[in-house]
């Protein structure tokens, strides 16, 4: 129970990776039983982190590719965790795109290009675009400055919808992503249902209140003297569809019947 028998130190980065560093070591030096990582980037930072406390990871990207963790069924050292399969996903993204407009020809992709897990995930979404006939435009942006620049030029090279390369910086600014797609009248499927919530027109994505879930209780094993290494690193088992209604009449679509039949959430 927290305040009875549990103590809960939070820190955040606030999206702001040069931040990671010195938040990790703060937590470190407090000598906690367990320490909770969100992201790639910061659960790579520990698991390079020079300690013996034990990790569990959350929406980490391809843990096995980023080399944070040995294998899935023993994820070795001092960590484990939840993997998320946004790789896997890239292509099925893709898939329901072209199904929602299937005269889509010239598809954007915005990403943050120093992530460790972009070049698998890019390969995937072109793979997918490829069989589709599509032509694919990349536009970084690594700052909410280059988030602007990244719609405007989207804006100006006549892309017809894009999708996204996650990134912890674009998940704590989603509501400016779903205000310039807006704003530009860009079509966008994203890679979480709470995009969808604030404005955005579809998600395919995981249940990431299952991924917690998952993590709370590789923690709660951890703090009854379970080995991290021991701990398989699972993969999600919930997958949802999200589909916004309003926005998708704001831009004058019509979501096709098949999409509507598949959605588990709805925004009307």
């Amino acid at each position: 129970t927290k305040g009875r028998n549990i103590k809960i130190e939070w820190r955040s980065i606030n999206g702001n990776e040069q931040r990671i560093p010195g938040v990790l070591t703060e937590l470190i030096a407090l000598h906690l039983d367990v320490i909770v990582t969100s992201t790639t980037p910061i659960t790579l930072a520990a698991k390079k982190a020079d300690t013996k406390t034990p990790f569990v990871f959350v929406y980490v990207s391809d843990p096995l590719k980023s080399k944070i963790i040995q294998s899935l069924a023993r994820p070795g050292g001092n960590i484990t965790g939840v993997s998320q399969m946004d790789t896997e996903l890239c292509g099925k993204r893709v898939q329901l795109l072209t199904e929602f407009m299937p005269n889509l020809k010239r598809l954007g992709v915005l990403l943050y290009p120093t992530a460790s897990y972009v070049p698998a995930m890019l390969t995937r979404t072109r793979q997918a675009a490829a069989t589709a006939n599509l032509e694919v435009l990349l536009f970084e942006a690594t700052s909410l400055e280059g988030l602007d620049s990244a719609f405007m030029t989207m804006d100006r090279e006549d892309v017809e919808a894009f999708v996204q390369i996650p990134h912890i910086m674009y998940w704590d600014n989603r509501k400016r992503i779903v205000n310039l797609a807006a704003r530009y009248r860009l079509p966008g499927l994203y890679e979480t249902t709470e995009f969808v919530d604030d404005g955005g027109l579809m998600a395919y994505a995981e249940n990431l209140p299952e991924h917690v879930r998952r993590a709370a209780a590789y923690v709660d094993q951890i703090l009854r003297g379970k080995d991290p290494a021991d701990l398989p690193v699972a993969q999600p088992m919930v997958f949802e569809l999200a589909v916004n209604l309003r926005t998708a009449n704001s831009l004058g679509l019509k979501i096709p019947e098949s999409i509507l039949t598949l959605a588990d959430h709805i925004v009307e």
